[in-house]
C-alpha cells in the first residue's frame, strides 16, 4: 500500500469517526491526522475509548509507511474493548512490555484482542464479574522469548484469571508462545487459564495453537476449572522436549468436562512424574480423542483429583508410544469407562483397562516432530467413528473423516497432495511445467489448482495467467501459461494443490444450458445453496487455451449458485473444461481476503498456517464477494510472495500481490499517484485456501532430513 493510499484511507475512516454519534466507535491509533485522543499514546486512546469500542492499530507513518509499528509501552484495559491490526500491518510491542487486563466484578464484559506481537513481554488477565455473559478472546498473539525480561516474575504468556458468579468465556486460539532462555532458575508457564473462585459457569476453548518445548521450568498448557462447564484443548501443537508438564487441567465441579482432541504432544519431559498431556477431575468427566501424545517420559494420563476420582472417562482413537516410562494411565475407578481404538505401544509401561479395538503394533511415525502415521500404518482407519462424531477437522485443520473410517491420532491421512513446484531445466518445456516431483501419485483423474510465485527479482512467470492439463508424460500433469508465446523461465515456482478426500475437487464443464454471457454455471453439491463456501477454480486444458482473467462469482437464482466468470467480460466458450478445489465448510485453513474500498496493491495472508512460514504452498483465486451485491470485476494478474519479517519481533508473511499484465491484454488499471502502477479495484476479493498437511510438515523442526520436504517416498 503506498503512502497516499493508506493516508487518504486514513483520512477518511477518521473523519466518518468524528462525525458519528458516540455509541460503540471505532478509533485508530496512532492518529497521524487529527489531533485527536488517539494522536498520542495507545493507552491515552484505550483509555479514552468507551465501553465496547474498538481500537485499530494502523501505520506510525504518513510519509513511506512501512508494515512495522512499535509499541513502546504497557498497556492496561479495563472496560470492553476490541484490540486489532490494520491489515498489512506488524504491531509489535516493544522488549518487556506487557498488556493488562484488569476487569471490574459489576458488568459483563466482552474483550477482544488478536494479532499481536509479543517479546518478552506477556498478556495478564483478571475477571472478577458477577453478571452473566463474559466473553475474553485471544486470537493470533505471537509471544517470543517468554521468561527474559525483568518486568515480572513467573507467571504465564497468556495468562487468564477468573473469579465470581458470573457465566464467562475463554477462547485462546491460532497463537504462538514461546519460552526464552532467560531467568532459568523462575517458572513460566505457556498458557495458563485459571478460575480462582466462585461458581459461575465456564467456558473455555483453547485451540490451534502452538507452545514449542523448553528445558526450563514451565508447562505449555495450564488450566484450573473450579465452577461447572467446558474446558476443552483441541488441535493444539506442543513440540520440542521440556522440564514440566506439556497439559495439565484439573476440575473441581462435578458437572464440569474436561475434553482434549486432536492435540499432538511430541517430546521428552524430563521432570520426575511430568506428564506430556494430564487431565484430572473430582468427580466430573474426563473426555480424551484423537490424540497423538509420543516420545516422552510419561504420555497420556486421565485421573481423579485428590481422593475424588472422575465420574465418565471416555478415552478413544488416541496414539500413545514410545515413551519411557508409564505411557497411557487411566484412572477410573467405579466410573462409566469406555476405551475403545487406542493405540498404545513402545512405552515402559502402561496402567489403564484397554477397551475393543486396541492396537499395541508400531504405528509407523514419520518423524518425533511431525509425528504423521506413513501409508503402511496400523493407525490408519483404525478408529472408532461413533467416538469422535463431533470433531470435523483435525490437527492440521483438514478434513477429520476423510475415507469412511477414521484414523487413530491427531492427524488424519486424506490423500490431498500440496507442494511448493519449482520450474528447473528437467521438468520444464516451453510454457509448460511438469508437477514433478509431488507428494502424492497423480493420477489422470485429479482435479489440479496452482498459483504463481513472484520471484526477486520478478520474473515473467509472476503475471502469466495459468492452466493445468494431462500432458500423458511421465509427470502425468503439467501446470502451463496461457499465453503459449511465454516460456516458463527456469526458477519460476508455484503453489499446486491435488484436492481428493479433504478439500473436494471437481470439474466444470461449459456448455450452452449453464453457459450467460461471461458466465458459467456451476451444479455441485460442494457449492450449491453455500455462497460462504470458499474455492478456486482454474482452467483444465483440452485442446483450447483460454487467456482470461476468470473468477467465482454467486448468483442467487436456482437456490443459489457459484459461477465462473470471465473478468474482462468476454464470452464464456463452450466445451470448456475448469477444475474447482472447495474448502471443506468452515475450515480454518480457508478464508476469503478483502481489499475494502481501496486501490491496493498488495493484500496480507494473515493465517497461522502462513506466518514465519516460506515453504506454504498457499492457493489464491479471485472471487466477488457474495455479501456485496455491486459486481467488481477484477481482471489483474497476480501472485504470491513470502516475505521477510518487517522489523524485530515482526513475523514473515505472505501477500498476494498485483502484477503487471505483461504479454497479455487485459483493461488498464486505474491510475494512482498520477502513475499507472499495477493494482486491485476497489472491493477486490481473493479465495484462499492453505493444505494443512503440507504446511506443517514443510515447517516442522525435524530431527533429520527425511520426509523434510512432505514426500514419504517408496
Amino acid at each position: 500500500m503506498t503512502a497516499r493510499q493508506f493516508s487518504s484511507a486514513l483520512v477518511l475512516a477518521l473523519a466518518l469517526l468524528h462525525a458519528k454519534p458516540s455509541a460503540a466507535a471505532t478509533w485508530f491509533w496512532p492518529d497521524l491526522v487529527f489531533a485527536g485522543p488517539c494522536a498520542g499514546s495507545l493507552q491515552a486512546c484505550i483509555s479514552q475509548a468507551g465501553d465496547g469500542d474498538s481500537v485499530v492499530i494502523v501505520a506510525d507513518e504518513v510519509t513511506n509507511p512501512n508494515r512495522y509499528t512499535l509499541i513502546d509501552e504497557d498497556l492496561t484495559i479495563s472496560q470492553s474493548i476490541s484490540l486489532s491490526v490494520a491489515a498489512g500491518i506488524d504491531a509489535v510491542l516493544a522488549p518487556d512490555r506487557t498488556i493488562y487486563v484488569g476487569l471490574t466484578a459489576d458488568a459483563a464484559h466482552t474483550v477482544r484482542i488478536s494479532d499481536l506481537n509479543l517479546r518478552r513481554g506477556a498478556i495478564r488477565v483478571s475477571e472478577p464479574s458477577n453478571v452473566n455473559g463474559g466473553l475474553l478472546e485471544f486470537s493470533r498473539i505471537r509471544l517470543l522469548d517468554l521468561g527474559a525480561s525483568t518486568a515480572f516474575a513467573g507467571g504465564c504468556g497468556i495468562e487468564v484469571t477468573v473469579s465470581g458468579q458470573g457465566s464467562k468465556q475463554v477462547t485462546i486460539s491460532d497463537s504462538l508462545v514461546q519460552r526464552g532462555s532467560g531467568r532459568p532458575s523462575e517458572t513460566f508457564h505457556g498458557i495458563c487459564v485459571n478460575q480462582l473462585s466462585g461458581t459461575g459457569s465456564l467456558t473455555t476453548q483453547i485451540q490451534r495453537n502452538r507452545v514449542p518445548g523448553s528445558t526450563l521450568p514451565g508447562m505449555g498448557i495450564f488450566g484450573v476449572q473450579r465452577g461447572p462447564g467446558t474446558f476443552r484443548l483441541s488441535a493444539n501443537r506442543l513440540l520440542g522436549d521440556r522440564l514440566n508438564d506439556g497439559i495439565l487441567v484439573w476440575a473441581y465441579d462435578v458437572t464440569s468436562t474436561l475434553q482434549m482432541d486432536n492435540n499432538i504432544v511430541s517430546g521428552r519431559v524430563t521432570a520426575p512424574d511430568a506428564y506430556s498431556a494430564i487431565l484430572q477431575s473430582a468427580g466430573g468427566n474426563l473426555t480424551a480423542l484423537n490424540n497423538t501424545v509420543v516420545h516422552g517420559n510419561y504420555g497420556l494420563a486421565l485421573t481423579g483429583l485428590s481422593v475424588s476420582q472422575p465420574a465418565n472417562v471416555r478415552v478413544a482413537n488416541n496414539l500413545v508410544a514410545f515413551h519411557t516410562a508409564k505411557g497411557m494411565y487411566v484412572q477410573h475407578g467405579t466410573a462409566s469407562h469406555s476405551a475403545p481404538n487406542n493405540l498404545v505401544y513402545g512405552n515402559g509401561w502402561n496402567d489403564w483397562t484397554p477397551g475393543p479395538a486396541t492396537l499395541t503394533v508400531d504405528p509407523l511415525l514419520e518423524d518425533p516432530a511431525y509425528p504423521r502415521p506413513v501409508n503402511a500404518s496400523p493407525a490408519l482407519d483404525a478408529g472408532n467413528n461413533a467416538e469422535a462424531s463431533s470433531l470435523l477437522f483435525d490437527a492440521n485443520g483438514e478434513r477429520r473423516l476423510a475415507f469412511g473410517t477414521i484414523d487413530v491420532g491427531a492427524l488424519e491421512a486424506n490423500g490431498d497432495g500440496a507442494t511448493q513446484l519449482t520450474a528447473t531445466a528437467s521438468n520444464t518445456s516451453f510454457n509448460e511445467v511438469g508437477v514433478t516431483p509431488f507428494p502424492v501419485p497423480l493420477i489422470a483423474s485429479d482435479k489440479l489448482v496452482a498459483t504463481a510465485h513472484r520471484s526477486t527479482p520478478a520474473l515473467p512467470g509472476s503475471a502469466q495467467r495459468l492452466g493445468v492439463y494431462l500432458n500423458g508424460g511421465a509427470s502425468v500433469w503439467s501446470v502451463f501459461f496461457q499465453d503459449f508465446t511465454q516460456n516458463v523461465p527456469t526458477g519460476q515456482r508455484f503453489s499446486v494443490l491435488a484436492p481428493f478426500a479433504s478439500k473436494t475437487g471437481l470439474v466444470h464443464t461449459t456448455s450452452a444450458a449453464n453457459n450467460s454471457a461471461n458466465l458459467s454455471r456451476i451444479d455441485s453439491s460442494a457449492l450449491n445453496g453455500l455462497s460462504f463456501a470458499i474455492a478456486i477454480p482454474l482452467q483444465q486444458w483440452t485442446g483450447t487455451y483460454h487467456n482470461v482473467p476468470i473468477s467465482m462469482a454467486w448468483t442467487n437464482g436456482s437456490g443459489g449458485r457459484w459461477q465462473i466468470r470471465n473478468e474482462d467480460g468476454s464470452a464464456m466458450p463452450v466445451g470448456m473444461n475448469f477444475n474447482v478445489a472447495v474448502a471443506p465448510l468452515l475450515s480454518p485453513n480457508a478464508a476469503q481476503v478483502l481489499s475494502g474500498g481501496q486501490i491496493v496493491r498488495e493484500l496480507p495472508l494473515f493465517h497461522r498456517l502462513l506466518d514465519d512460514n516460506a515453504c506454504a504452498a498457499p492457493l489464491i483465486g479471485r472471487t466477488d464477494d457474495p455479501l456485496d451485491s455491486n459486481t467488481t470485476l477484477n481482471a489483474q494478474g497476480f501472485s504470491v510472495e513470502y516475505r521477510a519479517p518487517s522489523g524485530l519481533g515482526a513475523p514473515g508473511r505472505w501477500f498476494v500481490v498485483a502484477e503487471a499484465n505483461t504479454s497479455v491484454s487485459a483493461p488498464s488499471n486505474p491510475i494512482t499517484e498520477g502513475v499507472a502502477v499495477p493494482s486491485f479495484p476497489p472491493n477486490a476479493a481473493f479465495n484462499l485456501i492453505v493444505d494443512g498437511g503440507q504446511a506443517e510438515s514443510c515447517r516442522a523442526p525435524r530431527s533429520t532430513t527425511l520426509f523434510s520436504n512432505g514426500f514419504e517416498g517408496s
